[in-house]
């Protein structure tokens, strides 16, 4: 029921979060998760990263999302609050092609 009275509106969305905060917490967990992966898949495509034959997103994305550690280096990969730990994943600029996970520090200072 739509309600014109805002702080109405307010306080019924606050007693039905209450009333259903499981229910809420799993949706937005599944719709970050399926957003997530449209979103970085959106970033690769645009910066230039592509897809070798045999290889898809989905794959290439849950690689990502399991690498723990620098491909490179072996520094566990921190929080983007610290940019050297940061996850990235690197690629070839020529071809699109992608090479690795490795971190922030690695990916500015490997050979183009």
């Amino acid at each position: 029921m739509p309600y014109k009275d805002p702080e109405k509106k307010n306080e019924y969305n606050r007693i039905y979060y209450q009333k259903n905060k499981e229910k809420e917490k799993q949706r937005a967990q599944k719709y970050k998760k399926e957003n997530d992966f449209a979103t970085r898949k959106y970033k690769w495509e645009s910066r230039g990263i592509k897809l070798r034959s045999g290889e898809d997103w989905e794959s290439i994305y849950i690689y990502y999302t399991i690498c723990d550690h620098c491909e490179q280096c072996g520094v566990k990969f921190g929080t983007a609050a610290n940019r050297n730990n940061s996850k990235n994943l690197d690629h070839d600029h020529s071809t699109g092609f992608v090479r690795a996970v490795v971190c922030w520090d690695c990916n500015i200072h490997r050979i183009r």
